[in-house]
């Protein structure tokens, strides 16, 4: 699914004459090596910074000879190649914003999973087997006076395996983004923990199928670690 940002990046000599943007849309695949969301045509982030260095490096040059020669001040279209030299650099600086966005947030999430699967041990411990989930993507593993319910993400995760309370979680973590969330699925061996990853490019990017709220669930913790 990708997420786009709505602007563009014009090349000025084609903006004036009514052409089209360079670069219309950022998206996670922006940040995949197999993708070619380069202005400059290029596959990788590497491809881009050079380019983009070459161009600027060019265009300065191209002025500063202009103003040395002439002894003058700037024209009309150097300052719209200057214009056009601060608008290159600021895409990639927001290309590298949201790309290190992402990788913060997958960080999270494998370190949220990680967390809860901890918990998740603990009550097996107790119970001699791992909690139940609600068919949802919940875990029931919260003591309800009637028996163990789904606990809500953000809450604790507390039973009662001998009658007197245990908190297994004093917070299940939830996903670091608004729309996006955990999966939980009890298995006949063990259980499964799932995340949506932001950055394709991930080693342990996989798409399973599983709805992760925006996102479909493309990172999987089992008992047995990173599947």
């Amino acid at each position: 699914m990708a997420e786009n940002f709505g602007w563009c990046v014009y090349w000025l000599p084609s903006w004036s004459a009514g052409g089209s943007c360079l670069v219309d849309t950022w998206s996670e695949e922006v940040r995949s090596n197999n993708s070619s969301w380069s202005i400059f045509g290029f596959g990788d982030r590497r491809g881009f910074v050079v380019g983009t260095a070459v161009v600027v490096l060019v265009l300065w040059v191209v002025i500063m000879k202009s103003m040395a020669v002439k002894n003058r001040g700037f024209t009309l279209m150097e300052l719209m190649i200057v214009v056009a030299i601060i608008m290159i650099l600021a895409a990639v600086g927001f290309s590298n914003y949201i790309f290190s966005l992402k990788k913060s947030h997958d960080a999270a999430r494998k370190s949220d999973l990680a967390t809860i699967a901890k918990g998740l041990e603990t009550f097996a411990n107790d119970f001699t087997d791992y909690p139940d989930d609600d068919d949802a993507g919940g875990i029931k593993a919260c003591d309800s006076g009637a028996g163990l319910v789904a606990c809500s993400w953000g809450d604790p995760m507390t039973a009662k395996p001998n009658g007197t309370a245990q908190t297994y979680l004093s917070k299940i973590p939830k996903d670091p983004v608004d729309g996006q969330y955990y999966y939980y699925i009890k298995t006949t061996d063990g259980f499964e923990l799932y995340a949506g990853l932001e950055n394709i490019s991930d080693p342990s990017y996989e798409l399973t199928g599983v709805s992760c709220g925006d996102l479909e669930c493309s990172y999987t913790l089992t008992q047995g670690g990173v599947k």
